[in-house]
């Protein structure tokens, strides 16, 4: 199953790191240049699973690589039983009553 968290360096968790969210950055042309009339934003994708998905889909990193954020607006990260960092695929139902039946 998968479980949300964070990570902290310090026993107090004055700072603790998670997912940074996904957001999309458009990119155009300045409203001076003429061209901004008709040009075309091709949208792009921040956020630590974009960060991540760029760098497995080019090999750089491997499937349990992943970048953290310590942003105030920093998400919990997912863990998953997988030993990955992707996200699922679907968002797990926060109120199901879990149950581990081991390791």
């Amino acid at each position: 199953g998968f479980v949300r968290t964070r990570f902290t360096p310090v026993k107090d968790w004055s700072k603790s790191y998670g997912s940074h969210p996904l957001r999309e950055l458009l990119y155009n042309v300045p409203d001076f240049d003429p061209r901004h009339q008709d040009f075309s934003v091709v949208p792009t994708l921040s956020g630590s699973e974009p960060c991540r998905k760029w760098m497995t889909d080019r090999e750089l990193w491997s499937e349990r690589e992943s970048i953290a954020s310590g942003a105030e607006f920093a998400t919990d990260l997912w863990l998953s039983h997988l030993c990955t960092a992707a996200s699922p695929q679907c968002v797990p139902d926060a109120s199901a009553q879990w149950q581990c039946h081991g390791y």
